[in-house]
């Protein structure tokens, strides 16, 4: 068997996905875990948008969607009273927009299941003790269950070990922020009454007192509530939550056989970087916030969607080496630093109970969430396919990047169908995207020339792009004569009859849109600025 290239520390969702993505762009893991078995509580629920989209990359996501429980809706009442309802897909541009809740224990055992499958087991009770770094490798002591340890060397090490993280530790990285002055208390358990079972449930009550319910299925909810007296750290009983409904305006629900009670305070704190040479910080490791939106699990995975690709440059010893690795720290370091802010300011708003801080939350939730433009916003951030790069080093930005549509460099790519030339079937351009490399999307805009039609053909089969080994995909607008171009089929042709794909994009002449393999749009120009495109390719060197 191949020397793994990689340490992974952590075999919680994101040090899963960070295993799985390194195997599908030819990096070698070694993933390890200091417990004995993976946790048997559901902790994180919420899987969003631009996680599924990851899982689709992974072939994972039809198991997520047949296993979990659909989140049609965000619901918001006070004291019991129904203020709004809002579709939790609404406006959320996504190949997979509607969210799901599954517990985080079956989230790892899905991705486990898929690491196996690749060739890779977790090692457990096994534990790593010390590391150090130098130019060239990092070197770890990894201890086993029995008491004996072993010196290995490893091309580079991720710390995916959770809030408590031994990396981290050992790096001595400060972990800066604040514990909130907060407890809240949890159950998993049967509920009977009316409460929606196809979304999250938020009420906010009279006596200072909110609670949030989402359902997990077959009769089956998570209740959390916020307990007022913070020296009481005890797990909280049946009757304690059945309190907090009755006190809520919801006493008319009955909570009975729980499967998990638990208490929790909220810390918000980040690592001084997530990145130190050799050595990633990601999800837990680097970043703690409140569990309010439920992003923090979903934040790790696509920490680990960054890294992944990256990494496969990384172990290839490209010369731009430092500018790839830093790349990670400017692009997810800010989407950590924000989620704080962000999670935290929804935090407070949900606890604040005062009697005018109530009236304002009715008077946003029942009047202005009803316009549709904020409902769409809402939906959409909580998705998080909103979430863009614009200050990478690994973007590469045009005139367009002043603008704030969504097809400039450094923004996700969007769906939108097509037709396969060949068999004339309708397709979706995104799944197109589902390989571990670069995407070449090539327009022939809304009138080709000759000349044009020379230099789309010059590019697809450009030295540089095969180096990087993108793959090229041809798009005709339908008022542009197709003829497939005789360059030894590079591409692949789509026809875009109603012009939908090039409106969906901005585009009126022949032009390129490089995609990287996490989805992002790495660059994009018109045809004759095919320097540009080479310009990029030269950083992956």
């Amino acid at each position: 068997m191949k020397k793994p290239d990689i340490l992974i520390v952590g075999a919680g969702p994101t040090g899963l996905t960070l295993a799985i993505e390194c195997c599908r762009h030819g990096v070698t893991p070694r993933i390890i875990d200091h417990t004995a078995s993976r946790s048997p509580y559901s902790k994180a629920l919420v899987l969003w948008s631009a996680t599924l989209e990851c899982f689709s990359a992974m072939g994972v996501v039809e198991e997520f969607l047949q296993s979990g429980h659909p989140m049609r809706r965000l619901i918001f009442a006070d004291h019991g009273k129904i203020l709004n309802e809002i579709p939790s897909s609404n406006g959320v541009d996504s190949a997979y927009p509607l969210p799901i809740l599954l517990p985080q224990n079956k989230t790892e055992e899905i991705l486990e299941r898929r690491l196996a499958a690749l060739g890779v087991e977790v090692e457990r009770d096994v534990t790593l003790t010390h590391c150090t770094q130098n130019d060239n490798s990092v070197i770890a002591t990894i201890t086993k269950k029995e008491g004996t340890s072993e010196n290995h060397s490893f091309s580079f090490l991720a710390a995916c070990d959770g809030a408590r993280s031994t990396v981290r530790h050992q790096l001595e990285l400060p972990f800066e922020g604040e514990t909130e002055p907060l407890a809240f208390v949890l159950a998993d358990a049967k509920i009977e009454g009316d409460l929606p079972d196809d979304g999250m449930f938020l009420n906010w009550g009279r006596e200072k007192n909110a609670t949030i319910f989402f359902p997990l299925g077959k009769g089956l909810f998570r209740v959390v509530a916020q307990r007022k007296d913070l020296t009481n750290k005890n797990v909280p009983t049946l009757e304690e939550m059945q309190g907090y409904l009755n006190q809520s305006g919801l006493g008319h629900w009955r909570i009975h056989e729980p499967e998990w009670l638990s208490y929790f305070s909220v810390n918000e704190r980040i690592v001084s970087c997530n990145r130190i040479g050799r050595i990633f910080l990601l999800g837990d490791a680097a970043h703690i916030h409140s569990p309010a939106g439920g992003q923090g699990m979903n934040t790790g995975i696509q920490d680990a969607c960054n890294l992944g690709w990256k990494l496969a440059l990384l172990t290839k010893k490209v010369s731009n080496a430092e500018l790839i690795a830093e790349s990670y720290v400017q692009e997810r370091y800010p989407v950590a630093k924000n989620l704080i802010k962000e999670t935290s300011q929804l935090l407070h708003a949900g606890v604040n109970q005062t009697l005018l801080t109530r009236i304002m939350k009715d008077i946003v939730v029942a009047f202005l969430l009803h316009i549709p433009a904020l409902q769409q916003l809402l939906a959409a951030k909580f998705s998080e396919m909103n979430i863009h790069y614009p200050s990478s080093s690994l973007i590469l930005h045009d005139a367009l990047s002043v603008d704030k549509r969504p097809y400039q460099a450094g923004w996700r790519i969007y769906e939108v169908s097509l037709v396969e030339a060949t068999t004339q079937k309708t397709i979706s351009l995104w799944k197109q995207l589902l390989h571990p490399k670069h995407t070449l999307l090539l327009f022939s805009g809304t009138y080709l020339s000759e000349e044009m039609r020379l230099l789309l053909q010059r590019l697809a089969s450009d030295e540089m792009i095969a180096t990087i080994e993108a793959k090229p995909l041809m798009i005709w607008h339908g008022e542009v004569l197709f003829n497939k171009m005789n360059y030894e089929e590079k591409a692949s042709h789509f026809l875009d009859p109603q012009g939908l794909a090039h409106n969906r994009f901005g585009i009126t002449s022949p032009s390129w849109i490089l995609v990287r393999p996490d989805f992002y749009v790495a660059a994009r120009g018109v045809i004759e600025e095919q320097d540009r495109l080479e310009r990029y390719c030269s950083r992956l060197a």
